[in-house]
């Protein structure tokens, strides 16, 4: 959430891009989903590194998280042992 981590304050042009297009989308009332967000014109390489939580209700969110490991094919891996799409 937000164009920067907060925990260490990193940002990029991808999360500028994603950032102007939510708050765009926002605006419209549709539901927040990857193809609405490729309608607007948000890059794919933005779009690859996007994730979109729902949350049930309002007292379950959360701003950030920070995986420390990954199940990826059935074996739980560091981030830094995957490949390049989960970079």
């Amino acid at each position: 959430m937000g164009e920067s981590c907060p925990y260490d304050g990193w940002t990029s042009p991808a999360c500028r891009e994603l950032t102007d297009a939510v708050a765009r989308l926002a605006k419209t009332g549709k539901e927040f989903s990857i193809e609405e967000l490729r309608n607007l014109g948000v890059s794919s390489e933005t779009l690859w590194r996007t994730i979109i939580i729902s949350f049930g209700v309002g007292a379950s969110v959360f701003e950030a998280f920070a995986p420390d490991t990954y199940v990826v094919n059935g074996e739980a891996k560091p981030p830094r042992k995957l490949g390049a799409g989960f970079k």
